[in-house]
């Protein structure tokens, strides 16, 4: 495996611009990060399409991102672990199931309402 170059490559040749190595932003890395990101993005779409009631948790999620963001600091402040790995998927689970009860109770995430609210008056009036 390539070791990665975080951005900076060499200048003494312009042969550094044909390494793929990881996080070297050269032209063959800049490729092949695109390429996985598309696929990752189609992989999704396919099964946003074939399963969607699958996917509900994950689109509740994303309607409040803020949200739980904030929840997630406050959860992090106030608690700790010794065992990291459950602790993240504690935290994961917990905000889907956060997410997908308020969404159906609520809607809109709390924090994301305030936003709105607060961005209410700049609004351009439709005809």
């Amino acid at each position: 495996m390539a070791e990665g170059r975080f951005g900076s490559v060499p200048t003494t040749t312009p042969w550094w611009l044909a390494t793929d190595a990881p996080h070297s932003t050269t032209p063959l890395d800049l490729a092949a990060t695109t390429g996985t990101a598309l696929l990752v993005l189609g992989v999704a779409l396919l099964l946003a399409g074939a399963v969607p009631l699958l996917l509900h948790p994950l689109a509740a999620a994303g309607s409040m991102p803020l949200s739980l963001y904030a929840a997630h600091v406050w959860v992090l402040g106030a608690t700790g672990s010794d065992d990291p790995t459950r602790y993240y998927w504690l935290q994961v689970g917990g905000a889907l199931l956060l997410a997908v009860l308020w969404r159906r109770a609520v809607g809109r995430g709390p924090l994301e309402s305030v936003v709105a609210l607060s961005a209410r008056p700049f609004r351009r009036q439709e005809a």
